[in-house]
């Protein structure tokens, strides 16, 4: 049970990778509420829903490595500090990435 949080972080990063990877194939349907959004390019939205998804697995993934590599017994809140600011930062990311994306 040492190893807990480290394997269930990656088993969550590597969910939101497959979620992500299942959207990115052009697959609107599996996106709750999709007829709230109301794109005008379909196969754009979900390609970038895909990447705001992957980048937001990139969070749980650094936070299991850092699970691994610290005591989590003695010391949980590093990897926890990282789980926290991973998905803010990397919201922040695949926010600046979408708009960058729009531009082009």
């Amino acid at each position: 049970m040492e190893r807990a949080y480290p394997i269930i972080m990656f088993l969550f990063a590597g969910g939101l990778l497959i979620y992500a990877g299942l959207v990115g194939l052009g697959n609107p349907g599996m996106i709750r509420r999709f007829y709230a959004a109301r794109p005008k390019n379909v196969s754009r939205y979900t390609r970038k829903f895909a990447v705001v998804l992957a980048l937001t697995a990139a969070a749980p993934l650094m936070s299991g490595v850092v699970g691994l590599v610290t005591d989590m017994n003695s010391q949980p809140m590093p990897a926890v500090a990282v789980l926290i600011v991973g998905f803010v930062v990397m919201l922040i990311v695949g926010i600046r990435v979408t708009k960058i994306r729009d531009e082009l």
